[in-house]
């Protein structure tokens, strides 16, 4: 990363990352040392987003739950039956059945 102000206060700020270079440049005024922060920080986060696109896509059995299909879940059997009322229910009552709970 080069970091150069003359002496007319232009300040340029350049940064490689991967192939593209990016640049910053403010003529006339130089920032504030929070805009500078805030500037050095964004071009940190860029330098690390451009790094993580080389990396490898997950396959599709990897993939993240929001990004799959919506499917019909497969509502469980329960032994009492009777107490569920909608399909919530048999959900909440198998996994107490499993740890032979009730309520």
């Amino acid at each position: 990363m080069q970091f150069v102000v003359d002496s007319s206060a232009n300040l340029v700020l350049e940064s490689r990352v991967g192939d593209m270079i990016l640049v910053f440049r403010r003529r006339g005024i130089l920032p504030t040392p929070t805009a500078l922060g805030l500037v050095l920080a964004m071009v940190a986060w860029l330098a690390a987003a451009g790094s993580m696109a080389d990396e490898p896509h997950a396959s599709d059995e990897q993939q993240h739950w929001a990004f799959r299909p919506v499917a019909q879940g497969v509502v469980p059997k329960v032994r009492q039956a009777q107490r569920v009322q909608s399909p919530v229910d048999a959900f909440l009552l198998a996994r107490l059945e499993e740890r032979q709970l009730q309520f």
